[in-house]
């Protein structure tokens, strides 16, 4: 657990995602930005088949999406809208500017954590070990925002995620 109570626990799946984020970021945010995917629930997916063995169907995507839909629509886009704001040039620039970006993006990988701690304390109801893969989690994913199966960049960005989870893309299939 973290040193400041008011923090969520730094469970599995935080440290699952804060790691293949880190070596995806460019991937999740195309995914993100170009087709309004939740990173948190793509990595979510990710997690949920690479360490508990389960298949990700469309009726989880939906039900996790809708165990975050309000906290992602009324605290994390928000956040993050204000900081990329900020970061193109603010209305009165300066460091105290600066500064308050800086305060809002840590607020943002709060929200951020908060939701995935969420999502971790949710699924734990799940069974494990339904041998799915993690491309198969994030296609579920992607359909589940997109509306649609993925194509090209789409693909690529989501092979890239995929490739890069420890353990392989295709573990459990």
């Amino acid at each position: 657990m973290s040193g400041n109570p008011s923090r969520p626990v730094d469970g599995a799946l935080w440290r699952f995602a804060v790691d293949l984020y880190g070596r995806t970021a460019d991937a999740c945010l195309a995914l993100q930005d170009g087709y309004g995917l939740d990173v948190n629930l793509l990595l979510f997916a990710a997690w949920v088949a690479e360490e508990r063995g389960l298949a990700m169907t469309a009726d989880r995507a939906a039900e996790a999406d809708g165990w975050v839909q309000d906290w992602r629509e009324e605290v994390v886009r928000p956040l993050r809208a204000v900081r990329r704001r900020l970061k193109t040039g603010a209305p009165i620039p300066g460091p105290a500017a600066e500064a308050l970006r800086e305060a809002i993006m840590a607020a943002e990988i709060d929200a951020e954590r908060i939701e995935l701690d969420w999502l971790q304390r949710q699924a734990a109801a799940w069974p494990s070990g339904q041998g799915g893969s993690v491309e198969g989690a994030l296609r579920a994913v992607f359909v589940q925002a997109a509306g649609h199966a993925p194509e090209g960049a789409a693909a690529a960005s989501l092979a890239a995620v995929a490739d890069a989870v420890p353990g392989g893309k295709l573990k459990g299939a």
